[in-house]
C-alpha cells in the first residue's frame, strides 16, 4: 500500500525568540519616547508577525501541493502536481534558510523557517519553491505517486 498524502507543520523556535526580543526592544524604545500605549501595540504587532513567519505548513497529495504560512496556514497556495517539473530534497544551513549561498532564480518562493530538510520544487513557470519539512523524501514519494496516477474519470 502506498502513501497517498503527506502533511507537515514546522514552527521555528528561533524565529519566535527573535520576534519576542525585537518586540521587547521596540517597546522599550517607544516607552522611552513617552508613548506606553503605542509600545504595547508595537509589541503585539512584532510578536504576531513572529508567530506568522515562524510557522509553515505543507500538504502533498490529491494531485496537488498546498503551502501555507502562519499558525492557521492562511492564506494558502495550491500548486497542481502537473505544474511541478522537478523535485529534490536538500539540507539547508542557517545561511541558506535566508537565501544566502543558494542558487539565484528569477522567481523564488522561500518558506524555509529552519535549517535542515527542505523540499525544493521547480515549477513549469520557472519558479523555485523551497519549503521546510521533516521528511522531504516522503513528500517526494507521494508527489511521484500522485503524478503517476491516472486522472479519475468523471461519473455520469
Amino acid at each position: 500500500m502506498s502513501t497517498r498524502a503527506y502533511s507537515c507543520t514546522i514552527t521555528s523556535r528561533a524565529h519566535l525568540v527573535i520576534g519576542i526580543v525585537i518586540a521587547a526592544l521596540a517597546a522599550a524604545v517607544v516607552v522611552a519616547l513617552g508613548a506606553p500605549l503605542v509600545a504595547l501595540g508595537t509589541a503585539i504587532v512584532c510578536v504576531a508577525t513572529a508567530v506568522f513567519v515562524s510557522t509553515v505548513r505543507l500538504v502533498v497529495g490529491n494531485g496537488r501541493v498546498v503551502l501555507g504560512q502562519g499558525p492557521l496556514a492562511w492564506p494558502s497556495r495550491t500548486i497542481p502536481a502537473a505544474d511541478v517539473i522537478s523535485v529534490t530534497a536538500v539540507d539547508l544551513s542557517w545561511a541558506q534558510v535566508f537565501g544566502i549561498g543558494v542558487p539565484l532564480h528569477f522567481r523564488t518562493t522561500r518558506l524555509t523557517v529552519r535549517p535542515g530538510p527542505t523540499l525544493c520544487l521547480t515549477l513549469a513557470s520557472g519558479e523555485e519553491v523551497r519549503v521546510s519539512t521533516r521528511d522531504p523524501a516522503q513528500a517526494i514519494a507521494v508527489l511521484a505517486a500522485t503524478t503517476d496516477d491516472p486522472a479519475p474519470s468523471p461519473r455520469r
